[in-house]
């Protein structure tokens, strides 16, 4: 939002008269740089002005100045202070900031009173204090380990933040907190590369997959019978007998050797005749 010079005036004029919102509004073009020159030093006196009139948003305002030494140095136990009593009296933000202190110790000792702020975010619906309630429940600290309790954290902050996506698709890959389920967790790697935040690894296989299922397709023997083992064995896909069968059935078909072999395994407790039709077509010496 861009403001002119007359209402730039008329918030610097409440500013001055004592008006707390106006002082907090005033930082934060200060800060920003919006509609006046740039300065730190200017948002961090309106914004101590105002927090100490009880504005709650210039106290979290002011608390996260101290915090990044922003016109003003760095200085975590008074970002703790203003943290806090931002927080007491609801601001998600400062919550979970509050939080991120007592978890890593800056201003204050390092404190399972961690978990407690970022339940109290989280459940205000604060993204990154959802997502840091995920890995308190991942790792245990300040609260018991609980993979379920995890996921459904990091579920409800992949809308807010990206990271989350990878760490859903780890679990689903991983069966952690969940049943083990290699497609969702594609699914969920698959919205993480379009955040910019694919796994290296995820890519890799996407490509190689479709490359092997490409030249599967056009009639590459070896790569007919790749796309068996891949299915059959569930490589960075789940588990699919149908397909596997059907990978192994066309490189047989093509005169694969080992796919024949597959093939006649697959049958041999299902249909002797077929099976017996796969294995005379083996060379000598190859069946078991």
């Amino acid at each position: 939002m861009e403001f002119n010079e007359q209402e730039i005036e008329k918030i610097k004029n409440n500013a001055k008269q004592g008006d707390a919102e106006a002082q907090c509004h005033l930082s934060t073009l200060y800060y920003s740089g919006e509609g006046v020159e740039q300065d730190y030093r200017e948002a961090f006196k309106w914004f101590e002005r105002a927090a100490k009139q009880g504005y709650v948003p210039a106290q979290h305002n002011l608390g996260y100045l101290y915090y990044m030494g922003e016109g003003v140095k760095q200085d975590y136990r008074e970002a703790f202070k203003w943290y806090k009593k931002a927080a007491e009296q609801g601001n998600m933000w400062a919550q979970c900031d509050l939080g991120e202190l007592y978890y890593r110790g800056c201003g204050v000792r390092q404190d399972d009173e961690a978990f407690k702020w970022y339940k109290k975010a989280a459940e205000q619906g604060e993204g990154a204090a959802k997502f840091s309630l995920g890995n308190l429940y991942s790792e245990g600290k300040g609260v018991e380990q609980d993979y379920q309790e995890a996921l459904k954290w990091y579920k409800e902050s992949s809308d807010t933040v990206a990271a989350a996506l990878n760490i859903v698709g780890d679990f689903y890959n991983e069966g952690k907190g969940v049943e083990k389920d290699v497609e969702e967790a594609y699914k969920w790697y698959e919205k993480a590369s379009l955040c910019g935040y694919a796994k290296r690894e995820f890519l890799t296989a996407q490509k190689d997959f479709g490359e092997w299922l490409t030249a599967a397709r056009e009639g590459d023997v070896k790569a007919q019978y790749h796309m068996g083992e891949t299915y059959s064995k569930g490589i960075n896909i789940e588990e699919n007998a149908r397909e596997a069968i059907k990978w192994y059935t066309r490189a047989a078909e093509n005169g694969y050797i080992e796919a024949q072999i597959k093939v006649g395994e697959w049958y041999l407790d299902k249909n002797n005749d077929e099976a017996v039709k796969w294995y005379k077509k083996l060379p000598t010496g190859e069946t078991n």
